[in-house]
């Protein structure tokens, strides 16, 4: 499943960034979390290192635009990329640790973490 394969990554990078005492993810980061899944893995495959979807991806957050040689791997992209954030954000919210930091948060009224 897509997000159990994600989750590590994910769970890596803020520990990573933690470390470093970094507060947020990068967009390479993400990229490389949503690159983890089985349906990015799929697409890659397709494409046949005609295109990185990497690069794709960067090139969108950077309000660049698509070739339309690859339009149709753009619209998917376009599906895709909410759904398996969407699947990632539930994944997350059901981890022990994040209920817990959860629960924490909700008795305190000042709470920084």
């Amino acid at each position: 499943m897509s997000s159990q394969m994600m989750i590590r990554p994910l769970f890596e990078a803020i520990d990573k960034n933690m470390k470093k005492k970094v507060k947020s993810l990068s967009d390479d980061q993400w990229i490389e979390v949503l690159e983890c899944s089985l349906e990015m893995m799929h697409l890659n495959e397709e494409l046949a290192k005609k295109i990185i979807l990497r690069d794709m991806i960067r090139n969108k957050i950077n309000g660049g635009t698509v070739s339309d040689k690859f339009k149709d791997v753009d619209q998917e992209l376009e599906i895709l990329i909410p759904k398996l954030v969407c699947v990632l954000q539930r994944e997350f919210a059901e981890q022990e640790f994040v209920k817990n930091l959860m629960l924490f948060n909700s008795t305190k009224t000042e709470c920084k973490v």
